[in-house]
């Protein structure tokens, strides 16, 4: 990983603290390099795959009642007229 200030490798991690959740592991990092300090935030192997599948739903869900509140071509060429 690399400071996202300077591009300097070689981070300290100055604290760690596991979330409620027991699977997001938030970490506080600095650089030695620059003083910038800075949170990462990990999310856990198993997790991940199962939050990527609920957004994948959750935008498939959304964009379906996208589709179900525009009005259709036809009807929009209705009111032109």
């Amino acid at each position: 990983m690399r400071c996202p200030a300077c591009l300097q490798s070689g981070l300290e991690v100055h604290a760690t603290r596991q979330g409620i959740e027991g699977w997001i592991v938030r970490r506080k990092r600095g650089c030695p390099a620059c003083g910038e300090t800075f949170i990462t935030v990990e999310i856990l192997g198993e997790e991940l795959e199962e939050l990527q599948r609920a957004a994948a739903l959750f935008e498939a869900m959304r964009n379906i009642a996208v589709d179900m509140t525009e009005p259709s071509p036809q009807k929009r060429s209705r009111r032109r007229s």
